[in-house]
């Protein structure tokens, strides 16, 4: 069997993945480990068109969580001409049936209008508890 070394090294090859997953209704969270390590292999080996090996699938998850983790991490430098705020309830079908996840999402609108996702986190409920956790990582990321 031919080994490969895949890494994901963006947060955009991570949700490339966790969208083939069918998962990006969860934004990206690391909840991709639910669907199951086979659909990860099956995925990788769907894009790489040869069999990967378990510690192959074990890399990219770890490399998934590694780069939804650094997004969450990032210092926040651009500046918003608009910031739009929403708690946005998701379902996802489990095995055990559809469970309900909220999620606090922070959309910037730039000067030129662009819309960006600045940041995103699954919550408990939207508590004013919840809001103020995740409205002040921002700002101590540098949100203004």
């Amino acid at each position: 069997m031919k080994h490969s070394s895949v890494v994901i090294k963006s947060l955009s090859q991570a949700y490339e993945v966790i969208k083939e997953m069918n998962l990006d209704n969860d934004q990206g969270e690391s909840d991709y480990r639910t669907a199951g390590r086979r659909s990860l292999e099956m995925i990788l080996e769907g894009r790489m068109q040869e069999r990967v090996s378990a510690s192959t699938v074990s890399r990219v998850a770890q490399s998934l969580d590694t780069a939804v983790a650094a997004f969450h991490r990032r210092p926040i430098k651009r500046q918003y001409r608009f910031l739009i705020t929403d708690g946005v309830v998701l379902k996802r079908k489990t095995g055990a049936g559809s469970v309900k996840r909220v999620v606090l999402v922070a959309l910037g609108i730039r000067e030129e209008g662009r819309k960006e996702v600045i940041d995103f986190s699954v919550a408990p409920g939207e508590s004013q508890g919840a809001w103020e956790t995740f409205l002040t990582d921002l700002y101590r990321r540098g949100l203004s």
